[in-house]
């Protein structure tokens, strides 16, 4: 097989890797995965980031955020990996594949209409949408606005990173990825509500470990661990 890209992991992240296996916390609750996180968040301009297992839970946990649980019908790009379009399924939200640019491979931002209540535009091969229309057009039809930044976690439109023009962005970590983790996703937002909510949904619903776990909403395992924390 002729692999698309080929991941950098180096000395610098073998060395991360065995500082984590030598302490004994791997799981996703470890310290690295939080310094992770922050990290993160500062690299593209974000107030808050959370780590996920995949770029498809990042943008399922993005849905249920956006209440796309409520029958939102939910925008998405014709042309697009088929997570885009299932994880507002995942919600039972019906969705609209919507025009796209033929030159960009990109959602066009007059595809938006009154009947959206959400949109995911997606950055096809790291190319940025044209985030500033779409985010007029949306503001003015009460559209929220997920970015599907998989592909695009090193790309910048008028020196703002892409996923962060929109309510929420998701990026993915998979193994061709620019940042790469294996598999893995990251949810942005500068909603604290929203990132308290997601930090919970990706940790089985979780709100606090002390004295003993507290459970408050039907969450999921989603967390990403500090092995991949660490690759990161």
């Amino acid at each position: 097989m002729i692999p698309v890209a080929k991941p950098h992991i180096g000395n610098q992240e073998l060395m991360e890797l065995g500082k984590v296996l030598a302490s004994g916390c791997a799981a996703g609750t470890c310290p690295e995965v939080e310094l992770f996180e922050r990290e993160f968040a500062e690299y593209v301009g974000s107030k808050y980031a959370v780590a996920t297992n995949s770029c498809t839970s990042a943008l399922h946990i993005a849905c249920l955020l956006l209440k796309a649980n409520e029958f939102k019908r939910t925008a998405v790009p014709a042309y697009t990996f088929p997570a885009t379009g299932s994880a507002p399924m995942y919600c039972n939200a019906p969705i609209s594949l919507v025009d796209v640019d033929p030159g960009t491979w990109n959602m066009r931002p007059d595809a938006l209409s009154m009947k959206h209540k959400i949109a995911i535009p997606v950055h096809s091969f790291g190319n940025p949408c044209n985030m500033p229309e779409i985010m007029d057009n949306a503001h003015d039809r009460g559209i929220s606005v997920i970015e599907d930044a998989a592909c695009a976690v090193a790309t910048t439109l008028n020196k703002k990173h892409t996923g962060t023009f929109g309510e929420i962005g998701c990026y993915s970590m998979y193994g061709i990825k620019e940042i790469c983790t294996g598999e893995g996703g990251m949810l942005v937002t500068d909603n604290e509500e929203h990132y308290e909510l997601a930090k919970s949904l990706v940790d089985f619903g979780k709100t606090s470990s002390m004295p003993l776990p507290k459970f408050e909403h039907l969450g999921y395992n989603y967390r990403l661990s500090a092995i991949q924390a660490a690759i990161g």
